[in-house]
């Protein structure tokens, strides 16, 4: 019940941001993901496509790809309940209105690519933590993909501030991020475990780096 709750709520703060705001904190958070060194060290990227009002992901796709990276988005398979990786190479011309009108790849018209191939996975969510813990909506698709990605893949959630929370209850089938990325700062959650240096979440507060 505590999830469901954190998700109405956080789902209600999102989705009262204006088109002009997601837009101007989506454009921060894309020039925060690429200056990191760990982007600036990938080669191949799965980025989800997004809809609504997520962190908008549709021109990280073209600057990734002008960047000369391969560039990955899910396919969803809803009779198998699991997501595929594609590679795209122009996303206008190759995603399509999928399942509630989500933008995805043709998996006739592109590849697939095996989740091991990934150096990098972005990740969309309801609500995240400073620990890494993610609250998605409830499906587990990406639980179970980043299952099958590489143990030294790193894992990158993006979220606007708002959806920050303080704690998120784990379930045993949650993967957590390795960071998360807001327009006011990059959170490295390996830092702020409990065995780490940040034990008091005003520690974990002041983490932000330019």
């Amino acid at each position: 019940m505590m999830k469901k709750s954190i998700r109405t709520r956080l789902l209600g703060i999102r989705n009262s941001l204006s088109a002009e705001e997601i837009h101007s904190k989506s454009r921060v958070i894309a020039r925060r993901l690429f200056g990191i060194p760990t982007f600036r060290e990938t080669r191949t990227v799965m980025f989800y496509v997004s809809y609504g009002s997520e962190v908008d992901t549709h021109q990280m796709l073209k600057e990734a790809l002008r960047k000369g990276l391969r560039v990955a988005v899910p396919l969803t398979q809803r009779e198998s309940k699991r997501l595929l990786s594609v590679l795209i190479q122009e996303p206008d011309r190759d995603l399509f209105p999928g399942f509630k009108e989500i933008p995805e790849p043709d998996l006739k018209r592109s590849v697939e690519l095996r989740p091991t191939e990934l150096d990098l996975v972005i990740v969309p969510g309801v609500a995240f933590d400073p620990i890494g813990n993610r609250l998605g909506m409830g499906k587990a698709y990406y639980d179970d993909f980043l299952k099958s990605i590489r143990p030294s893949a790193v894992k990158i959630g993006l979220a606007f501030e708002c959806q920050i929370v303080e704690k998120i209850p784990p379930a045993y089938h949650d993967v957590a991020m390795d960071k998360i990325i807001t327009e006011k700062r990059v959170i490295d959650c390996t830092l702020n475990k409990p065995d780490s240096k940040f034990r008091s979440v005003d520690q974990i507060k002041k983490q932000q780096y330019s």
